[in-house]
């Protein structure tokens, strides 16, 4: 036996303060779980003022990232590591997979202490979450009517219009469709659905539209993509006098900047009527950035994107070089393309490489960015744009609307089983029925995942105020046919309620869950350095 150091623990000393730290953030969080779920106060850190009161599983581990103990704090962060990925993955679960991690956790370390084998625990734990997959699976059913989930909006406290248009368009766009939330000016939730190609960018040469025009549209445009900047006529006049010779009227640039003699030589143009309509805009964002903006624009129109990166110069421009669109708008801060004439193989591998670049992102930042290409490259998306009294409530609006329409669509996607811990009910009855049969530690390791899932329904209880082993007791009977409502403190038919949950928020909890499981059962030491680093993004 290896003695355990003020930097390093083994075995047993390396497992309890693990445990005591995800058992620490479990509660934290669970705190929260339901719809009787309490507050918990905040210290800001950067800010001075007031704690900040939250009632969000989700912003309560994004602002929780160290525990004093730095042992603890191990266990801590992985447990806020574990069920933010469950988040960004189906907007919703956290408490949930707090709690019942930490509950697996806790009846797996009685196990190894009784001296079970971690291999053979393991192989249990593999089988349980076959059995319970199974199990929920065979309680789902599709959405029919996406309103059936529109009680999950209640806490926003929406005007009847935008809950109606947000649930709408959120059925519209379907389980793939992006939807990007932005804080706002106005104090209410604005939603708006976005076709086409739409981008915030600057207008370039003003002087190029006509006189008092705030926009321009532009009917079957031939589209220049570049993140050159256009400064010689040398740089166009190529491109231009074949655009001449094959009656090319319309043009649209899309450039790092446009001025001197190259602005010179198209207001020229514009002129003596060779175009009838030229609009300039500034290439979207900066760097790599900008550069797959353009790529996804070439894909889009069907044209080529010049690159300095690529050495491509915009004085090789040709008219076979040009993409093109049914129309064009543009504004002095925006412009947006319709009906773009690229190539659809084109276009999915574009997609495909966003997706990539998605599944890649390790923050928010880079999350959002993708998410921005993905809803441009499919053609449409949904834009919410949120208000609110002080920038603590529009932030927590964000986040719980960012979070709401990607769990809606989780459940158009996986569709929704009986809430309220009925389904994990039904799952625990089931573990019980077939761990008779197995081997004694595969049978040890069905048990410890029994009583993990049933965590989330005494907590539920738990926060309502209900004796946790009457309801749990009652639900192992009637569920799933029928669920506890906390609110209404009355037994009722989840399909009627309705009383639902997204079959996909469950599947991320039980699979995260027992992941840290595994995890848990090989770790045998904990080491602590003298400066942890720290994250604000779990």
């Amino acid at each position: 036996m290896r003695p355990s150091t003020s930097r390093v623990r083994f075995h047993r000393e390396a497992r309890a303060p693990l445990l005591a730290g995800c058992a620490t953030f479990a509660h934290l969080l669970g705190t929260t779980l339901g719809p009787a779920g309490r507050v918990v106060a905040v210290n800001r850190v950067l800010k001075v003022g007031p704690p900040e009161m939250l009632a969000s599983a989700a912003l309560i581990a994004r602002r929780t990232f160290r525990l004093p103990d730095p042992f603890q704090n191990a266990g801590a962060m992985l447990l806020r590591h574990a069920v933010w990925r469950v988040y960004d993955r189906t907007g919703d679960g956290t408490a949930t997979t707090a709690v019942l991690a930490s509950r697996l956790l806790h009846e797996l370390d009685r196990l190894l202490t009784a001296g079970y084998s971690p291999l053979l625990l393991t192989r249990g734990l593999d089988r349980a979450g076959h059995t319970i997959a199974e199990v929920l699976r065979s309680l789902a059913r599709p959405v029919a009517d996406i309103r059936a989930l529109a009680g999950l909006l209640s806490p926003l406290h929406l005007s009847p219009e935008t809950e109606d248009e947000l649930l709408d368009t959120l059925e519209g766009l379907g389980p793939d469709g992006i939807v990007l939330v932005d804080p706002d000016h106005h104090p209410d939730v604005q939603v708006q659905l976005i076709q086409g190609v739409h981008w915030q960018s600057r207008l370039l040469a003003p002087e190029l539209l006509p006189p008092n025009v705030a926009k321009l549209q532009l009917v079957e445009p031939r589209i220049l993509l570049t993140d050159w900047k256009l400064e010689e006529a040398s740089q166009l006049l190529p491109l231009l006098e074949e655009c001449a010779r094959r009656g090319v009227r319309r043009l649209l640039i899309v450039a790092s900047e446009l001025s001197g003699h190259a602005l010179a030589l198209l207001r020229t143009n514009l002129e003596r009527g060779v175009l009838h309509q030229v609009a300039a805009v500034a290439a979207p964002s900066v760097g790599l950035q900008q550069t797959r903006i353009l790529e996804d624009l070439a894909a889009l129109t069907g044209g080529h994107a010049f690159l300095q990166a690529a050495g491509d110069r915009p004085e090789h421009a040709r008219y076979t070089h040009l993409g093109s669109a049914r129309q064009a708008l543009v504004t002095r801060w925006t412009f947006a393309l319709a009906g773009g004439r690229g190539d659809r193989a084109a276009i999915e591998r574009r997609i495909a490489l966003a997706e990539a670049e998605l599944a890649a992102a390790d923050d928010e930042s880079a999350r959002r960015r993708a998410r921005e290409r993905l809803g441009r490259l499919r053609g449409a998306f949904l834009h919410i744009r949120v208000g609110g009294t002080t920038p603590t409530e529009q932030e927590y609006r964000c986040l719980a609307l960012e979070s709401l329409a990607r769990t809606l669509q989780t459940a158009l996607a996986t569709g929704v089983v009986p809430g309220g811990g009925a389904s994990f009910a039904v799952a625990a009855r089931r573990l019980a029925e077939q761990e008779l049969s197995l081997p004694l530690e595969e049978r040890a390791a069905f048990h410890a995942v029994r009583t993990a899932l049933l965590e989330p329904l005494r907590t539920l209880a738990h926060n309502a105020g209900v004796d946790p082993a009457v309801i749990v007791h009652r639900s192992l009977e009637v569920a799933p046919n029928l669920v506890y409502d906390v609110l209404a403190d009355q037994w009722i038919d989840p399909w009627s309620a309705p009383l639902l949950d997204p079959l996909g928020v469950l599947e991320a909890a039980v699979e995260t869950s027992l992941s840290l499981g595994r995890t848990f059962l090989t770790t045998d030491v904990l080491v602590h350095r003298t400066w942890p680093a720290s994250s604000a993004e779990p």
